[in-house]
């Protein structure tokens, strides 16, 4: 009994000491790695008269630092020039961390005027990233003695000197408060995590923990507005000690802060998990160069979207917010994991860059269907994106193991999986392989298939089975690709019917690329009247290796033909591909079933996924 008992003891001995080992970890995790979706409140200024004001004046000193997470929403007849973040005020002195305006584009400034207390005219430096996009974004301005640099989204943006010694006796959030009297500078949208630091922070202190709720207690921070009361006219400064209130002035809101960060640290071995709709849209804010992201449960948009969904609230009937744009591009890493998002739904038909994502840099995007898509832009768009490619980053962009149902349209440059790859500006495009698309396109000019064009890229193993229709007289029109100046396609097909007058091509309307080991059999048809160059596998330039079906093709024969015509059967043969070299058995590349595919030759990653094309939902 006595061995018994002491057996019980050290049971509950250990169990003490774990529980103690679980609660000091969590606290650990609460104190160095807390995510700002823990208090999600922000405040919302109108724009109008709205601010917080300050009693006492915290120190502006020649070395600091200030941050703050911004959503610039510049409303309709907005007049004001030069929207305050937080600034100081004198008797013509400021000190101005503020949104410089150029249109309906808002750019990042900060600068000092000294003039009242004759210590130097106005100086500043300003960023060129377009802030009003309706996103969150993070700002900082960080001055070293004389010089000053500029953040958006860790990311530098200008460099410069400002190096004035204005005399101060006003600090405001959200305008400016100078000759003792508050300013026209009012700051239209909401306003998060407005830290202010006495050391000069260096870009990587900055990424490290743009996105993480401080203690409060870090060294250098001698202010930190959390955002988190949530309710009431205060604003609590949530630094340890010597902390400064402010007031809310003439109907400043309460409202929802910076969205979700999503568990993980965005690096490779941990990613950030992505398990919601309003997860999917956190990454928007994430935009640093190598950031990760897997995507954990399958996403269903359409509450999210739909009037009274929070996708609505903040886009309205314009639906999904592309992830990156021209100005400021996806760069990170995104794992679909083989998981689906559906009912994607973009309404933008006067935008460019329009898809999921808008435009990817040096991206890797990876096993990620989309299905019942019902995607609208102007030009460069796609179902998963409108462009991919390596700008800026010295890589092209990586896309694999990715499809699209549903339908695209637009202007120009539409494709069922990608507006384009690479550019005439960018050569390292990049690849996409073992991806296909179902999506219907239409379009008015420059339409594909899985992608309108490819500048220099390698597409490999993929296929399209879409129709495809563009406007009389425009060109080009592809079943796989539209345009193809560099670049290559190899081992693909395309099964769609394609619809245009000026050069289509079954798989690729006009190439000037390689094309080998490809097949096309859809119907090539005129809206009005065929131009001059029309073919059922490409419209121009040669096609190595390739094949296509004379008994479908039936239109009235050109000057010459690439690639080589064959019958049904021939085309349902394996021996019409292995006599000219493709790959049915060493990797294999190919593979040919009759009760698979209609008879004809697929992909034989297909075999690891049961496709739409043959009843099914693809899933890697």
């Amino acid at each position: 009994m006595k061995n018994l008992w002491l057996k019980i003891s050290l049971s509950g001995l250990y169990l003490r000491n774990v529980l103690k080992g679980l609660i000091v970890f969590l606290i650990c995790q609460l104190l160095y790695h807390n995510p700002l979706s823990a208090q999600n409140s922000a405040l919302s200024f109108d724009g109008s008269n709205d601010y917080v004001g300050f009693s006492t004046i915290p120190a502006c000193n020649s070395t600091m630092t200030i941050e703050a997470w911004i959503k610039i929403v510049i409303p309709s007849g907005y007049a004001i020039a030069e929207p305050n973040i937080v600034s100081w005020g004198g008797s013509s002195n400021s000190v101005e961390f503020r949104i410089g305006r150029s249109g309906d584009n808002a750019y990042l400034q900060f600068g000092m005027d000294a003039t009242g207390s004759s210590g130097g005219a106005w100086q500043s430096i300003g960023g060129s990233t377009n802030l009003n996009t309706g996103n969150w974004v993070h700002v900082a301005v960080v001055k070293n003695e004389s010089t000053s640099t500029l953040y958006v989204n860790g990311v530098s943006e200008a460099t410069g000197t400002v190096n004035r010694s204005p005399a101060l006796d006003a600090f405001t959030i959200g305008n400016l408060n100078e000759w003792s009297a508050q300013q026209p500078r009012y700051c239209p949208g909401k306003i998060d995590e407005v830290r202010i630091w006495s050391t000069a922070r260096t870009q990587a202190e900055i990424q490290a923990n743009l996105a993480d709720e401080l203690a409060g207690t870090e060294t250098g921070l001698v202010h930190y507005y959390k955002m988190t009361n949530g309710s009431g006219t205060s604003l609590t400064d949530n630094v340890s000690s010597g902390g400064i209130s402010g007031t809310l002035n003439n109907g400043v809101a309460w409202a929802s802060g910076f969205p979700q960060i999503v568990t993980g640290t965005g690096t490779s071995g941990d990613p950030y998990q992505i398990t919601s709709a309003d997860e999917l849209n956190s990454i928007h804010s994430y935009l640093l160069t190598g950031t990760c992201f897997k995507l954990i449960s399958d996403i269903n948009l359409t509450t999210f979207l739909a009037d009274g969904g929070a996708g609505f609230t903040e886009w309205g009937a314009s639906g999904w917010m592309p992830i990156g744009n021209a100005t400021t591009k996806f760069r990170g890493n995104f794992d679909g994991n083989g998981k689906i998002i559906s009912n994607l739904m973009i309404n933008r038909g006067s935008t460019d860059y329009i898809g999921l994502f808008g435009w990817a840099a040096g991206s890797t995007i990876n096993g990620l269907g989309l299905t019942d898509v019902s995607v609208t832009g102007h030009d460069i768009v796609g179902g998963l994106a409108g462009e991919a490619d390596g700008s800026g980053s010295g890589a092209g962009s990586t896309v694999s193991n990715c499809y699209v149902t549903g339908n695209v349209t637009g202007n120009s440059i539409i494709g069922g999986l990608m507006g384009q790859i690479g550019s005439y500006a960018v050569p390292n495009a990049g690849t996409v392989s073992q991806c296909y698309s179902t999506a219907t396109i239409n379009g008015a000019g420059n339409s594909a298939g899985l992608l309108a064009q490819n500048n220099s890229g390698t597409i490999s193993k993929c296929y399209a089975t879409g129709n495809v229709t563009i406007g009389a007289s425009n060109w080009t029109v592809g079943g796989l690709v539209a345009w193809m100046p560099t670049g290559n396609v190899i081992n693909c097909y395309a099964k769609g019917t394609v619809k245009g007058d000026n050069r289509p091509g079954g798989l690729v309307g006009s190439s000037q690329g390689t094309v080998a080991n490809c097949y096309a059999l859809g119907s090539v048809i005129p809206v009005s009247a065929f131009g001059s160059e029309k073919g059922p596998l490409t419209s121009d330039g040669a096609a190595t290796n390739s094949f296509w079906n004379s008994e479908v093709w039936t239109s009235t024969p050109a000057s010459a033909y690439y690639g080589t015509a064959k019958t049904t059967v021939q085309m349902q043969t394996q021996s019409t591909y292995t006599d000219a070299g493709w790959d049915f058995t060493t990797t294999p590349v190919w593979q040919i079933s009759a009760s698979y595919n209609g008879g004809y030759p697929y992909l034989a990653w297909q075999t690891g996924c049961v496709t739409p094309s043959v009843g099914g939902t693809a899933k890697w």
